[in-house]
């Protein structure tokens, strides 16, 4: 049993990422959550209404996450100027492609495809993804991660490698 719980602890960490909300600090347990900005580094930027295309060694910073890709598209809803300006608040969907690392502490998620969609707290993996924490792996031909649910769903071919010597023993305890 607990090798399944820390399984599942590995592969929900996203539902801690801060993709959705990033809690702002020195909150009182019980605040909602404010939301984090975004720290995005590309070799270009091209904006159209209602798209924001980042291409080439893109770096993401959204609280404590880092999410590289070679090209990511951020989705937003445009006010009536279409302007990008306040895209950030507004954003609905992230598409990160191409040799895509999902980073927050010690854990991290590859793929070639990421796709979040922050109204439903969905975040769907696909090309050989993978999620590593501790020397453990777990692969599939998709993951789709329910944040707001705490939970996953793994499609086709799964590969688990779990090393007995990273269990964390808290997960006993009920």
């Amino acid at each position: 049993m607990k090798i399944v719980r820390y399984l599942i602890s590995i592969i929900v960490f996203l539902s801690l990422t801060g993709l959705c909300y990033a809690k702002a600090g020195g909150g009182v347990s019980g605040d909602k959550p404010a939301k984090a900005s975004y720290d995005i580094t590309s070799d270009s930027l091209e904006a159209t209404k209602g798209e924001i295309v980042f291409t080439g060694n893109v770096k993401i910073v959204y609280g404590d996450t880092e999410i590289y890709a070679d090209r990511t598209s951020m989705l937003y809803e445009s006010d009536d100027s279409g302007s990008a300006a306040n895209a950030a608040g507004n954003i609905s969907t992230v598409v990160a492609t191409g040799n895509v690392r999902l980073i927050q502490q010690k854990r991290e998620a590859r793929a070639d495809t990421l796709v979040f969609v922050r109204d439903t707290g969905v975040v769907t993996l696909t090309g050989s993804p993978k999620i590593i924490q501790d020397n453990n792996t777990i692969a599939g031909e998709e993951i789709t991660l329910f944040l707001n649910d705490d939970k996953v769903k793994i499609k086709g071919g799964v590969k688990a490698l779990i090393n007995p010597d990273t269990i964390n023993t808290d997960l006993s305890r009920e």
